[in-house]
């Protein structure tokens, strides 16, 4: 995990990564630290990118990609559900699982208004 990172940040950290673990599954939940500043495209491109990292890094595992949430600290809003459509359309291009948060809404989170808050927990 790597909690406040970019996409391309997490894209180094699994680059960097020594392990001779081979996980079966592998969960890609890329949260909105991008959206200040990129379009959905590229967004979509670097979450992409990512998930190409991991899977030569796992070649073994099925990957899963999360649909994005909701977050109410910064006015991003449709950006989420724009890169969560194309996410999806991109998940079925590659064989990736995509994984629906649309239930989650601001009611799951914190009071910052940004992490997951224990409801968010037991979706």
């Amino acid at each position: 995990m790597y909690p406040g990172k970019t996409c391309e940040e997490n894209n180094k950290a699994v680059g960097d990564m020594h392990t001779k673990l081979d996980p079966s599954h592998v969960t890609v939940h890329c949260k909105t630290n991008n959206l200040m500043t990129d379009s959905a495209d590229v967004c979509v491109i670097k979450i992409h990118d990512l998930a190409e990292n991991i899977q030569s890094k796992f070649p073994n595992a099925k990957l899963g990609i999360l649909g994005l949430t909701c977050r109410e600290d910064v006015q991003i809003n449709p950006i989420p559900v724009e890169v969560s459509e194309k996410l999806q359309r991109l998940c079925s291009a590659n064989n990736f699982a995509y994984i629906d948060n649309s239930a989650i809404d601001k009611t799951c989170l914190n009071g910052r208004k940004l992490h997951w808050n224990g409801k968010c927990s037991s979706l």
